[in-house]
């Protein structure tokens, strides 16, 4: 009976101390959780300084943003000699400067009115919410997890997502994203 129970035993220390490779979704968020990507900034490019646009007024996200007190937008009037635009002062405000990623390194003059800047600025955060599958490509020794993430810490920039075509914001704060693992021979890993 001793041997019995002691083989019993042995065997299934033996199979709980194999790790057979596989990728589950709990190793896989943890490897995601310790990769050091979240929260993830998210963000976009945003014009502002010396900005032409064809109508006498700026797309509705900048006076969004206006609202939210992160710009400062200042009518010039209309400018040039085969085409008529009209040309809009766009500052940012310390709050505004307070979001700003990367500046325009290379801006481009305006005629004697100034620069026209595109530069990137923080709209939100991303945090991990959950691993809802992975995806093993043996192959390629890699794996596609697929994740929820959750929007959060909105800033004023949120809202150059205006859509024109349902003029609605999108404020989607649950989204799904997919990340590549990849296997070595020290197991799992977000790099290769």
């Amino acid at each position: 009976m001793n041997k019995t129970l002691f083989l019993l035993i042995a065997t299934a220390l033996f199979i709980a101390s194999c790790d057979n490779g596989k990728l589950t979704a709990g190793k896989a968020e943890k490897l995601l959780l310790e990769s050091g990507r979240f929260p993830q900034p998210q963000s976009i490019e945003l014009e502002y300084g010396i900005v032409g646009y064809q109508y006498d007024s700026l797309p509705a996200e900048y006076y969004k943003i206006k609202d939210q007190g992160a710009i400062k937008i200042e009518p010039l009037g209309k400018s040039g000699l085969f085409t008529i635009s009209y040309v809009f002062k766009v500052d940012l405000t310390d709050k505004g400067k307070s979001f700003l990623i990367e500046e325009d390194k290379h801006p481009t003059r305006q005629g004697d009115k100034g620069y026209l800047y595109t530069s990137r600025f923080k709209t939100c955060d991303e945090n991990f919410e959950k691993v809802e599958s992975v995806y093993e490509i043996p192959a390629f020794n890699e794996a596609e997890v697929s994740y929820i993430a959750k929007r959060e810490n909105f800033t004023p920039f949120w809202y150059k997502h205006y859509d024109k075509s349902r003029n609605t914001i999108t404020e989607d704060t649950v989204v799904r994203r997919k990340a590549s693992l990849f296997k070595t021979d020290k197991g799992w890993s977000t790099k290769k």
